[in-house]
């Protein structure tokens, strides 16, 4: 089960999020394809 963004920020509160792309547009077809399974996000730890 999808959980909702709220349930995500309750669940992990001091995590740091951010949005991908350079655009809203943009980030929500990105974050689109990885919802579906089409794309994968690197991960870097800085």
């Amino acid at each position: 089960m999808a959980l909702t963004l709220d349930q995500l920020r309750s669940k992990y509160p001091d995590a740091l999020a951010w949005s991908f792309g350079d655009s809203p547009e943009l980030a929500s077809q990105l974050s689109t394809l990885v919802i579906a399974g089409k794309k994968w996000l690197p991960v870097a730890r800085y």
